[in-house]
């Protein structure tokens, strides 16, 4: 079984953004005017900020262990225990695609979309489409969140989780052989996944023709 966790590198851009925001909105709380009721405006961001922040801790405590016969997920260093998910119960998927400004999109958390709208950007220039979307990651500036069920348990995994696509894939396997209806969106994702990790595996072969 591999034992897969979330690498520091991906979470500092999370832990930047969440503690200034925190440390400016506390701020901004001691010295404000207690009688302005713009006051509860900042205690709500500090507070948004304070779950930010735990969320990428949870994220960074995080392991994942995965095999052909399901996964385990264990949170806060086991405080949370052991979510265990075996892929013949699987019940339910979500793939879905978020990107932190406005992109064109095929439908709402599209990554199909996003390459299709970069493509089309690119034919309009005359440029190479494969250069608009090479890499592994090929997901631009966003990202993609996995989210799976069963009867006894559930959570949710992205993109940056080493092995992600070979997991999304495995548990798109096990939700069609369980008889699960995907929605569109999530059938869109899995296919641009499924295209991007066989662009990213010819990639090396064509350099070396």
């Amino acid at each position: 079984m591999q034992q897969l966790r979330y690498p520091f590198s991906a979470l500092v851009g999370d832990y930047v953004r969440g503690l200034a925001g925190l440390a400016i909105s506390l701020v901004i709380v001691i010295t404000y005017d207690r009688a302005n009721p713009m006051i509860w405006l900042f205690l709500g961001l500090t507070l948004l900020f304070l779950v930010y922040t735990l969320r990428t801790v949870m994220r960074q405590t995080t392991t994942v262990a995965w095999d052909d016969r399901g996964m385990t997920v264990t949170q806060w260093r086991g405080w949370r225990g052991e979510q265990r998910l075996h892929w013949d119960r699987l019940q339910y998927l979500s793939l879905r695609y978020y990107a932190p400004r406005k992109t064109k999109k095929k439908g709402m958390g599209s990554l199909l979309g996003r390459l299709g709208g970069m493509r089309s950007q690119a034919d309009d220039r005359g440029e190479n489409a494969e250069s608009e979307t090479e890499g592994a990651a090929g997901l631009g500036d966003g990202w993609l969140e996995l989210s799976l069920r069963s009867e006894a348990s559930r959570f949710t995994l992205d993109s940056a989780l080493p092995q992600f696509n070979a997991i999304a894939q495995r548990a798109a396997v096990a939700a069609r052989r369980n008889g699960v209806d995907l929605d569109p969106v999530s059938e869109d994702n899995l296919a641009a996944l499924h295209s991007l990790a066989t662009a990213a595996q010819a990639q090396p072969q064509s350099s070396l023709g």
